[in-house]
């Protein structure tokens, strides 16, 4: 099974990143996550750094320890926007506004994959547009 979180869009909405809640919520862009080809869920102006930030904090868990993640953003009321949830030693990707029921299943391999994919992603877009380390800056 292929999944895969993408950002498009990006943008920084703050004149400047002067602290590390600058840098989560002022960089947004229009978050789409894929499976098996299809446009599981959209959103826009969506805080790709504040995702990130949580992704990064559930991976430093490490397996099996590591729980379902869900992320609720500082700026939402809404909870699970997205999420990944075990399924005994698999795990399922969504969002509380998603297209349609994935019963897909993952493995750690791939949900690790997926996940820095997009840790790096993120990284990446910050750096070359606001010279600023993620890691050093949160």
């Amino acid at each position: 099974m292929n999944a895969t979180i993408h950002f498009t869009d990006a943008r920084n909405e703050r004149a400047l990143l002067r602290d590390k809640y600058d840098l989560l919520l002022g960089i947004v862009a229009t978050l789409q996550i894929w499976v098996d080809g299809k446009l599981l869920y959209r959103e826009e102006v969506f805080p790709v750094v504040e995702l990130r930030a949580a992704l990064e904090r559930w991976l430093a868990v490490g397996l099996p320890a590591r729980r379902d993640f869900e992320f609720q953003s500082m700026e939402s009321d809404e909870e699970a926007l997205i999420w990944l949830r075990s399924v005994g030693s698999t795990w399922r990707i969504g969002s509380i506004h998603q297209e349609f029921p994935a019963m897909n299943e993952l493995d750690d391999k791939t949900v690790i994959a997926l996940t820095r994919t997009f840790i790096e992603e993120v990284d990446q877009w910050v750096l070359e547009h606001c010279d600023v380390r993620v890691s050093s800056f949160l």
